[in-house]
C-alpha cells in the first residue's frame, strides 16, 4: 500500500483539503493539520473529508496535536494520530532514570534498563498503584480495599504495596527477554539547559545539563532566576561606594528561584537560600591606599538636603594630599588643604544639584567623586473647597 503524508496550512479551507486528498495517487493519505486550523472551525469539514476519502477510495488519516481536530474526526470515525504522542512518551522515559543510584534506592522497581515505572498512593491511603512500560509490555497493579478502608501502614506505599506485584509479574513477563531500547521519534532533541532552572544558560550559569525536549518546547528564556549583587564582605549587605573604594566589595552570584506558573498570580513569590540582601551597608570604610581614593561621607547620594548642608568625604592613597576641592554644579565652592576634609554649603538654591569633591597628590595625580543632592521647596497647592 501506497502511503504519502500531506502537510496543510493553517489557511487551507475545507476545498484545498479534499483536492489535495482526492488528487493524491497513494492509497492511504495521512492529512497532517496545524493547530488553529481553519478546519477545526466545524465538524461538518471532517464529515465531508470522510466521505470524500471513501469515494476516492482511499484510506485517510487525520495527524494534528490539536484538541478540537482530534474530536471532530475521532466524530466522523476517521483515524486520528497525535504526532506528539511518541515525543512525550520518550520525553517520561527519560525522566524516569535507571541509574545504579535509582537502584540503590529502589532495588524493587529500577531492574531493568528498558522499564520505566511510576507508584502512586491515594492521600488516605485507601489503595496505591504501579505502572510501569517498555517498548514491548505495559503493567499496572493496583493493592487496596473493597471497602476503602485505609490499608495496613505495611502496605500503604507504592513500593510496599502494589510494587513487589508489578516486579513479580515483570520478571516472569521479562525472563530471558533482552534489554530493548527506546527509538528517539523525530523532533526530539537534546539541549543544555541551567542545571539549576533548566531555562536557557545565561551569563551567569555556572552549571548545565543537558535535558531531552520536543523541539518546540527547548527553553528559549534566558535563565534570570541568577542575580548578580556587589555586596560588602564585611556586612553582608549591598556595598556603598566606601565599601567598594575600601577594596572590600565582592561580587556574588544568588539562585533566586521562582515557578513561573505562581509568578502569574503571586509575582513576589520567591525561594532562594541564601537570599541576596537588600539593605545597602551604611558603614563608613577607610579607603585602600595603594591608588588615590575619593568617598564622600556626607551627604549621601540622592540624598534630600536642607538649603545649608555640609559636605565631608575621605581621601586617601599611596601619595601626600597636597589639596582638595568641593563643587557645586561645577562650580568651585572651596579649597582644603588638611583633614577632616570638609565644608559647609549654604542657602543653597532650590531643586537638583551635583556635588564634586576633587583631590589631588604630589605626584600629580587626581581623582573625582560625584554625588547628586536635592534641595526640597515650594509650598504645597490648596485647594479652597467650592
Amino acid at each position: 500500500m501506497k502511503e504519502q503524508k500531506i502537510f496543510l496550512k493553517k489557511e487551507d479551507n475545507l476545498q484545498t483539503a479534499v483536492k489535495k486528498l482526492v488528487k493524491s495517487r497513494a492509497d492511504k493519505v495521512i492529512l497532517n493539520i496545524p493547530r488553529d486550523s481553519v478546519l477545526s472551525s466545524s465538524a461538518d469539514n471532517f464529515h465531508t473529508l470522510k466521505r470524500e476519502s471513501i469515494m476516492a477510495d482511499k484510506d485517510l488519516v487525520i495527524e494534528s496535536s490539536d484538541l478540537s481536530v482530534q474530536e471532530f474526526a475521532d466524530a466522523a470515525k476517521i483515524d486520528v494520530v497525535n504526532p506528539g504522542f511518541n515525543r512525550r512518551k520518550k520525553l517520561i522515559s527519560d525522566i524516569i532514570p535507571k541509574s545504579k543510584k535509582a537502584e540503590t534506592i529502589s532495588p524493587t522497581l529500577n531492574f531493568r534498563k528498558d522499564i520505566a515505572v511510576k507508584t502512586g498512593t491515594s492521600e488516605q491511603k485507601i489503595d496505591n498503584w504501579t505502572f510501569g512500560y517498555s517498548p514491548t509490555y505495559v503493567i499496572g497493579t493496583w493493592v487496596g480495599n473493597n471497602d476503602n478502608s485505609p490499608m495496613h501502614p505495611s502496605l500503604s506505599s507504592g513500593i510496599t504495596g502494589a510494587a513487589p506485584i508489578f516486579r513479580l509479574i515483570s520478571a516472569k513477563l521479562y525472563a530471558g527477554k533482552k534489554v530493548e531500547y527506546w527509538n528517539r521519534p523525530k523532533g526530539i532533541v537534546t539541549a543544555k539547559v541551567d542545571a539549576v532552572s533548566g531555562m536557557k544558560p545565561s551569563k551567569l550559569t555556572t552549571k548545565t545539563k543537558s535535558e531531552v525536549f520536543a523541539r518546540w518546547q527547548v527553553p528559549t528564556q534566558e535563565d534570570d532566576m541568577h542575580k548578580e549583587v556587589k555586596i560588602c564582605k564585611p556586612s553582608g549587605l549591598i556595598a556603598n561606594a566606601s565599601c567598594k573604594a575600601a577594596g572590600l566589595a565582592v561580587t556574588k552570584v544568588y539562585a533566586v528561584l521562582y515557578d513561573p506558573y505562581t509568578k502569574q498570580f503571586q509575582p513576589g513569590f520567591k525561594q532562594c537560600k541564601p537570599c541576596p540582601p537588600t539593605k545597602t551597608d551604611t558603614k563608613v570604610y577607610t579607603p585602600k591606599a595603594d591608588t588615590l581614593t575619593i568617598v564622600i561621607t556626607t551627604p549621601d547620594d540622592n540624598q534630600t538636603v536642607g538649603s545649608d548642608f555640609t559636605v565631608s568625604a575621605t581621601i586617601s592613597g599611596p601619595n601626600p594630599i597636597t589639596g582638595i576641592e568641593f563643587y557645586l554644579d561645577g562650580v568651585l565652592q572651596f579649597t582644603d588643604t588638611s583633614k577632616p576634609y570638609s565644608t559647609q554649603f549654604s542657602s543653597v538654591s532650590i531643586g537638583d544639584h551635583e556635588i564634586m569633591v576633587k583631590a589631588y597628590d604630589d605626584s600629580g595625580d587626581s581623582k573625582e567623586e560625584t554625588i547628586d543632592v536635592t534641595v526640597p521647596g515650594g509650598s504645597p497647592l490648596i485647594h479652597s473647597p467650592p
